[in-house]
């Protein structure tokens, strides 16, 4: 990616790209620390890492140590919905077909083609939660955590959130696989019933957008997905099943699949019986249009009835609009008052003034205040809007009885607009005002976040509420001035007065005169560059840490996502990757090739295809790296303290050693002094006091053996991951770090920085290996050497120590081994191509080599020493002389000493 870097930086005194943290810097200069760089990220790329931009940060805080903001304009949406077929059912329903995107649906149900544990990862999923809010995403996890990982051929639901649907229907199809082709097919047919039954049999749910499951990244041959999503139709609307569903939406948003379904539904069902036409919606998203419904069906009696409620139903027959609100004098307005001649206009948001009916209002949306029994029928306004809008209005609104907000979003069915926010107003006129404030500012948020293009209010509370209409003009005046301070934006905001109400009106139209040289100065402080090239705000993700070479690896990170070229990502823990992993992987993302390459000994994995595609397909690759990565190292976590301390839980009769978890949770425990109930052992409740384990109806004493006398009076340093720093930096001016510096620069490199690893615990399970070693050869067993690390690696190593999976990626040509060098010079040979824009992390380790031998192909890795089959060389070399390479295949015989963090010359 090209542009400029742009950066706040705190410099170093030696080094201006590179700065150590001060240990003892105070918190609150943390700000003015920080080094940003911005990265430019092209449009498409960009709706792919805004719709997930939370998981972006989050990544980039766990790989990194850095945060990612994705910061850009608001994108319109795709283009109109297409209907490209439609047919009845004989006494069924009505099948049509749609390119759109799903998540502007306003069927009563859309189906997600979900994976087995329901993740939102990727795809139409990823689309939906990102539409729908966290609401989606948090049902989907406890769904799984109460009733566990699904099969193919199973469903899920959860609500909608802000979607325009009621309810999601999560079915999890199968993956294609040509062996067992006909046991996918039975797999599919099964979700689409299982889909089918569940909407049937539900009293409020009548119209279901399905998509093409399967066909996608789980890669069922399209043609026949198709054809089984429609004869699974049609084979389960038989007479006696008719049910209740009256539309069923095959919805997807790419042309191939769009065609697919429509030759099945030709196919199967016969040709259409309308036009292809380009279908302009009765309720869009906010953002954009929704497909309208293809035929109006009975309105069914409400779900929801309020029992409670003091109100009247509506009455079938409707005053006419004009007396629909009582005015308190009958004068209108002359012509020209119609609307103020210049809108208050700040940030972007402009305020205008008009008369006019609310419920004839054309904007995006519209808002209503309503009773907490959530009766339209009560209130002239509302009144009139439930007139307007017909039965499904309140039917949808009754649904809602149990949201938890003052503001509840509805479709607007048969008005002119796209929504009706409902606001509840209660109480008295002082509790009502500061409610009418707060769901003033919530529409104003709501609208913003989906993206809408209008909003329309009317005098709200100055009804039944009894708010007077001067102060309601001042509270929702100054929400809509908090609002338009802190949001750029562009959107068109009405207050829209009765034309009877000539008080009303004069009361908002003072306001606005007042507000007209304040508004004049906010504009001036918050305006904005002038011109169509200025005024656009760029595409782009800003990065900010505190440590300069953590900003540059996630800078170079990123642009290597974003660059025209195939993605390699070379990571060691691939080797460690599933099925439950690839399974992940393959389902994060559509037309991507993921190739994996394990050859040599080394673990590349390869994403070419769409970049949008390629993107999404590499930030998943990372979660799942990072998720392994973090489960080997409490793994070895756990397997290096069991080599320093061990402990017992022991009877009169029985001595029992703890397995390395639990061993783990009881150190933590002992360290902590807090008792703990081990979630190894499950039921096994220890008291740290008194040192004893309860297990049912037996009791045991614990004890605690350490593998070296010296580690006894460690506490907290037995858990290296709990302090605060494993290393401590070098001073650049020290004598210590010139010296290493000008050895490093004969090697070809420039030293930025040098830090002193300190793990005690790490250094004891050393020393105790190079103590055995040298009482056994009667001399000194060490070597100093290096290895160059990756730079996910370095945090870890220091934590828990050597492991092969550490090193760099081409480390395998003399076995499974930890492979170290003795020479800098050649430290990078082999492993790298050098790149002086890049970081380089080399460790220096104690390494116990011991007796070691010189590799030999076909023989065993580690030979027998003469003829003593029971003592084995402690290392391979690589047969130099001197040796070049050292290969050990215990990972405590080493220990890291110092990291050098530098670039090659």
């Amino acid at each position: 990616m090209g542009g400029a870097k742009k950066e706040q930086k705190v410099t170093h005194p030696t080094h201006p790209d590179l700065r150590t943290p001060d240990p003892n810097t105070r918190s609150d200069r943390r700000q003015e620390m920080e080094i940003i760089r911005k990265v430019p990220v092209p449009e498409d790329e960009y709706r792919v890492l805004v719709r997930c931009k939370e998981e972006v940060n989050d990544l980039f805080i766990r790989r990194f140590q850095c945060t990612a903001e994705v910061t850009g304009p608001r994108l319109a949406a795709g283009p109109a919905p297409v209907r490209v077929y439609e047919k009845q059912l004989p006494k069924g329903p009505l099948i049509s077909v749609w390119r759109d995107d799903l998540t502007r649906q306003d069927a009563d149900v859309v189906v997600n083609a979900a994976n087995e544990r329901l993740d939102h990862i990727g795809g139409l999923a990823y689309a939906l939660a990102e539409a729908g809010g966290q609401q989606i995403v948090q049902e989907s996890k406890d769904h799984i955590s109460k009733k566990g990982i699904l099969k193919a051929g199973d469903i899920a639901v959860t609500s909608a959130g802000m979607l325009p649907s009621k309810t999601i229907v999560h079915a999890v199809g199968p993956m294609w696989h040509e062996s067992s082709a006909e046991k996918c097919k039975s797999q599919l047919r099964e979700a689409i019933e299982k889909v089918l039954d569940y909407v049937t049999n539900q009293t409020d749910l009548h119209s279901v957008a399905i998509p093409a499951v399967s066909s996608g990244i789980f890669g069922f041959p399209l043609d026949l997905c198709a054809n089984i999503i429609v004869n699974t139709i049609l084979v389960f609307y038989t007479p006696e099943n008719k049910g209740r569903l009256k539309e069923i939406r095959l919805v997807n948003n790419d042309d191939k699949t769009v065609q697919a379904m429509r030759s099945a539904c030709e196919q199967i069902l016969g040709h259409s019986v309308t036009r292809t036409t380009e279908t302009s919606s009765s309720y869009p998203a906010p953002s954009s249009p929704y497909p309208a419904p293809s035929s109006p069906y009975p309105a069914p009696s409400s779900p929801y009835p309020a029992p409670s409620s003091p109100y009247p139903a509506p009455s079938s027959t409707y005053p006419a609009p004009s007396s629909s609100y009582p005015a308190q004098t009958k004068q209108w307005l002359p012509e020209s008052s119609l609307q103020v001649n210049q809108p208050i206009t700040i940030n972007g948001l402009n305020l205008q003034l008009k008369t006019g009916m609310i419920e004839d209002e054309k904007t995006t949306i519209i808002v209503n205040s309503v009773a907490p029994d959530l009766n339209l029928s009560y209130g002239v306004i509302s009144a009139a809007i439930y007139r307007k809008a017909g039965r499904r209005l309140q039917e949808e609104i009754w649904g809602k009885y149990q949201w938890s907000s003052n503001m509840i979003p509805t479709r607007g069915y048969q008005l002119p607009c796209q929504h009706v926010y409902h606001v509840i107003l209660s109480g008295g006129p002082e509790q009502a005002a500061r409610t009418l404030r707060e769901a003033t500012k919530e529409c104003l948020v709501t609208a913003h976040k989906y993206n809408a293009r209008s909003i329309s209010f009317p005098a709200l509370g100055t009804g039944n509420i009894g708010l007077h209409r001067d102060l309601a003009a001042d509270v929702m005046m100054q929400a809509v001035f908090d609002f338009a301070r802190a949001n750029q934006c562009r959107m068109d905001v009405y207050f829209v007065i009765h034309p009877s109400d000539k008080d009303t009106f004069k009361a908002f139209q003072d306001k606005f005169r007042l507000s007209g040289s304040i508004s004049d100065k906010i504009e001036k402080f918050t305006e904005r560059p002038r011109g169509p090239e200025q005024s656009v705000e760029e595409m782009c993700v800003m990065i900010a840490g505190l440590g300069s070479e953590d900003v540059e690896a996630a800078e170079s990170w990123l642009r290597d996502v974003l660059s025209p070229a195939p993605l390699l990502i070379h990571n060691n823990h691939l080797l460690l990757f599933g099925g439950k992993e690839f399974d992940a992987l393959a389902s994060c993302s559509l037309s991507v090739d993921i190739e994996e390459d394990l050859r040599d000994g080394k673990a590349t994995l390869k994403i070419s295809g769409p970049r949008p595609d390629r993107v999404t397909a590499a930030l998943q690759a990372e979660r799942l790296l990072l998720d392994v990565q973090d489960k080997l190292a409490e793994s070895l976590q756990e397997e290096l303290l069991e080599a320093a301390v061990i402990w017992f839980y022991e009877n009169t009769s029985e001595s029992h050693r703890y397995p390395a978890k639990a061993n783990r949770e009881v150190e933590e425990a002992y360290v902590s002094r807090t008792n703990v109930t081990l979630k190894a052992e499950p039921g096994h409740v220890i008291n740290i006091m008194n040192l004893t384990a309860q297990d049912r109806e037996q009791t045991f004493t614990i004890r605690r053996r350490f593998l070296r006398d010296s580690l006894q009076n460690a506490q907290r340093s037995l858990m290296p991951e709990k302090c605060p720093s494993l290393t401590k930096p070098v001073e650049q001016s020290s004598q210590e770090f010139k010296d290493r510096s000008n050895e490093f620069r004969k090697a070809g490199f420039i030293l930025l920085k040098m830090e002193k690893v300190q793990n005690s615990l790490l250094s004891g399970v050393f020393q105790s290996k190079k103590e055995a070693v040298e009482q056994r050869q009667q001399k000194p067993s060490t070597e100093q050497l290096y290895q160059l690390v990756p730079e996910q690696s370095l945090k870890k190593i220091c934590q828990v120590g050597f492991h092969r999976l550490y090193a760099t990626p081409r480390e395998t040509k003399y076995g499974a081994g930890v492979y170290f060098k003795k020479s800098l010079q050649n430290i990078a040979q082999r492993f790298i191509a050098p790149d002086k824009d890049r970081l380089l992390y080399i460790l220096q380790a104690e390494v116990v080599t011991g007796a070691a031998t010189n590799y030999v192909r076909k023989q065993p890795v580690l030979p027998c020493v003469g003829s003593d089959a029971l003592r084995v060389y402690d290392s391979l070399t690589d047969g130099g002389k001197p040796a070049e390479y050292y290969v050990i295949f215990d990972r405590f015989r080493a220990n890291p000493k110092y990291v050098f963090t530098c670039v090659c010359k």
